[in-house]
Formats: C-alpha cells, sequence, structure tokens
C-alpha cells in the first residue's frame, strides 16, 4: 500500500506541476497576444512592406495558442484561403502577362502573397481567441491608440523635435505610428466604437476620450476619417431610431430639424465659412477637411485625393480580368503599365475585386454581410464586446469606401474575432451580456 500511496503522490505531484506550467504559459500567450493587440496601432514601410510591430508577436502568438491547443480554424475558410491562393498566383504568374504586355516579377508577387498569407494568420489568431480573451485585445487596442491620440493632441498644440518628426507627416498632419495617416484616422474612428459601446466607461471618461479622439483625426487632416466617423454616427442615429418605440415621434423630429437646416443655410454660411477658418488657423491640417464643407467634388477628385481617377483605373482593371483578377503584386505594376501610375484602388472593394477577381471577392465579402447579420439578429441581448467587434468592422467597411484594407492586419484581426462569435452558439452570446 505504501508504494500505491507514493505512486499516487508522484502521479499528483506530475499533474500539479503541468497544470503550474500550463497556467504560467496560458499568462505568456495571453501576454503576447495582448501586446500584439496594442501594436496594430504602429506600421512602417521597410523593404516595400508594410511592417509593424505586431508582425515580430504574431507568429508568437500563433506558437503559444497552438501549444495550448487553442489554435482553431474551420475546414472552410483554410478551403477559401487555398483557392484564392491557387487563383491569385496562376494569374499573376500566367494569365496578366499573357494579356498585357506585363513581365512578372517574382519578388512582386512574393511580397504580394506575403501580404495577404499574413493577413489569413491575424485572422486566425483573433478566430481563436476565447471571449475572456477578445474583451482585453479590444480594450488593448483602444485605450493604446487613445493614448497616442493624446500625445498628437498635445503636439499638434505645442511641439517640435524629433518627437513630433514621428508623429506627424509633412510636420503638420498626424499619423500617430501608422505609416499612412488615413489609416491612423480609420483607427481612431473604430475606437469611438469602443467608447460609446462599453458601458464600463464613465459618462466623463467617455466624453474625453471620445474629444481626443476625434480631434486626432481632425489634426490628421484625413476626409477619410471625417467621413467615416459621419456615416458611423448616422448610423447609429438609425439605429436608435429603428429600436426606439417612438419611432414616428423621432423622425417628425428629424424632418423638421433638417427642413430648418436647409431654412437656415443662408443665414449661417458666412459664420460657418468663419469657423471653418478660425479652425483651420488653430489645426493646419484641417485645411484639407473643410473641402468636404465647402467643395464635396474637389475633395474628392483633388486636393490630394484624385479619388475619381484611382477608381476609374480599378474599373477598368476589374473589366481586364473579371473572373481571376490581377493576382498578388501586379496591381500596381499593370496600373503602371497601363495609365502610367502605380496609385492603388484607395477602396478595399475595388482592390480586392481588381486582384482576387469578381467570383472570390464576392463570395468574401457576401460572407462578412452574412456574418454581420448573423450577429445582429441572435443578440436579443447584446453582448458587449460582440456589439464593440461587430461596429469595428462596419467603421473598416466605412472607411474602406476611401483606402484599401485588403491586407490591414487590425481588419482581419478583428473579423477574426467577429466570426468565432458568429459561430458561436446564440445562448451562448446571450448568457454573456
Amino acid at each position: 500500500m505504501r508504494g500505491d500511496e507514493q505512486t499516487a503522490m508522484v502521479a499528483y505531484s506530475a499533474i500539479l506541476a503541468g497544470n503550474t506550467i500550463r497556467i504560467s504559459f496560458r499568462g505568456v500567450a495571453f501576454s503576447c497576444v495582448l501586446f500584439m493587440s496594442a501594436l496594430l496601432n504602429h506600421s512602417q514601410k521597410l523593404f516595400g512592406f508594410n511592417l509593424s510591430l505586431a508582425d515580430l508577436l504574431l507568429p508568437i502568438s500563433l506558437v503559444s495558442l497552438m501549444i495550448l491547443g487553442t489554435l482553431r480554424l474551420r475546414a472552410s475558410y483554410l478551403s477559401f484561403f487555398v483557392s484564392l491562393s491557387l487563383v491569385g498566383l496562376l494569374s499573376s504568374a500566367f494569365l496578366i502577362p499573357g494579356i498585357t504586355s506585363y513581365t512578372m516579377s517574382l519578388l512582386s508577387v512574393l511580397k504580394g502573397y506575403i501580404k495577404i498569407a499574413v493577413s489569413f494568420l491575424f485572422f486566425s489568431v483573433g478566430y481563436s481567441l476565447n471571449r475572456e480573451w477578445q474583451g482585453k485585445v479590444i480594450q488593448a487596442y483602444s485605450r493604446t491608440a487613445i493614448g497616442i491620440g493624446l500625445i498628437g493632441v498635445l503636439l499638434s498644440i505645442s511641439g517640435s523635435g524629433f518627437l513630433r518628426e514621428q508623429f506627424f507627416y509633412g510636420s503638420f498632419r498626424l499619423r500617430g505610428l501608422m505609416s499612412d495617416l488615413n489609416y491612423f484616422s480609420v483607427i481612431q474612428a473604430s475606437v469611438l466604437v469602443y467608447c460609446i459601446r462599453n458601458s464600463k466607461l464613465r459618462t466623463f471618461s467617455k466624453l474625453v476620450a471620445s474629444s481626443v479622439l476625434l480631434l486626432s483625426i481632425i489634426a490628421s487632416g484625413s476626409k477619410t476619417g471625417l467621413l467615416t466617423v459621419g456615416i458611423y454616427f448616422a448610423f447609429l442615429l438609425f439605429e436608435r431610431i429603428v429600436a426606439s418605440r417612438q419611432t414616428v415621434l423621432l423622425m417628425t423630429i428629424l424632418c423638421i430639424v433638417l427642413i430648418l437646416a436647409v431654412l437656415l443655410v443662408p443665414l449661417v454660411s458666412s459664420l460657418f465659412i468663419v469657423v471653418l477658418d478660425s479652425t483651420t488657423r488653430v489645426i493646419p491640417a484641417f485645411a484639407r477637411v473643410r473641402f468636404l464643407f465647402t467643395d464635396f467634388s474637389y475633395a474628392i477628385s483633388e486636393g490630394g485625393s484624385s479619388r475619381d481617377v484611382a477608381w476609374g483605373n480599378a474599373f477598368y482593371l476589374i473589366r481586364l480580368s473579371p473572373l481571376f483578377g490581377t493576382g498578388f503584386g501586379t496591381y500596381s505594376d499593370v496600373s503602371s503599365l497601363v495609365f502610367g501610375t502605380r496609385v492603388i484602388a484607395h477602396n478595399t472593394f475595388l482592390q480586392m475585386f481588381a486582384e482576387w477577381g469578381i467570383p472570390l471577392a464576392l463570395t468574401f465579402f457576401c460572407y462578412v454581410f452574412l456574418v454581420l447579420v448573423s450577429v445582429s439578429r441572435r443578440m436579443t441581448n447584446p453582448d458587449e464586446v460582440t456589439l464593440i467587434t461587430r461596429d469595428i468592422i462596419i467603421v473598416f467597411l466605412v472607411g474602406s469606401i476611401g483606402i484599401s484594407l485588403n491586407n490591414a492586419r487590425m481588419f482581419w484581426f478583428f473579423l477574426g474575432i467577429l466570426t468565432a462569435s458568429a459561430a458561436r452558439p446564440s445562448r451562448e452570446i446571450q448568457s454573456r451580456s
């Protein structure tokens, strides 16, 4: 009996040690994912890639989740990625060189494929997170963005030297730690969701954080960011009206306000111009944004945007190869060959339709739409984390009208989180509220 007791004690000690190691490793894995989500607020162009410090933690996070046994992915998602890979590589190597005078660059194709592969890996990490981790990573992502926005706003008021050079493009347009100020502004807009939807934040904290985010978007001079915020606020208003039992009353009040606004435009237009001019003097980057209010057509076609030209080029490339797309890493080269400019589409939808082909791109966007609808319909008692994630994706999709987020790591990461929520049983989602 004594030998049996010793054996049992050894077995118990081994189990206890194993559990201790697992708990410790779980903490390390959680820290990696947490820091990775915070570093989604950083990117830097290097060696032809838009690199981020988050990329360094991506493989560590993947391996950690794999060891914990929590890395998961549906076979249908993997099948879609394999199909996309085959179509994209074949189009890049054979189709596009065959129908144009483009000469395939192996390096360009490899770079393009690495970008989509990394995006898929970020999606995989997001999809594998449990309910507890989802809320924590959203918090880390959002608080980091608010902190960066606060530093940027303070530097825009009074700041110079090395730090200002790192946070600003051209010394006056705030870009935070991102390589592109439009990406920065859309990220800030997505974090507004966290401030608005988070019931744990006090009203004062919400107002301060939201003000910082709005000021940082204005300081970026990004028309895309400001339009994204405006459209999201309109979505919130529409949602509130639909959810209210006094829909008719609210719609009547809204119509009256709109009519009064139209009637008062001639009276307040001069005052409005004065306000715009004063804002521009305080925040020079606002000079680009003011055209949204004074000359919308110019704001879209000129003033450094030329979105109409970029979109026209994208439509042509879609017609060039509608079924199989232009493939990986060829878009800019083919655009340069045909139009004499390497400008990308500045529109995620057009960019993906042009690169992936209509069938695969349409399949992807239809699925994203179904995920959004599925999550929305199942939340009779809204789960806050899922609601925030859904709205973050909505903000990214709205922002996608003006920028190309097809390889944006934060878009794919949060899409993975939302897709996991959609795949979870509805009773489990509702129990989290």
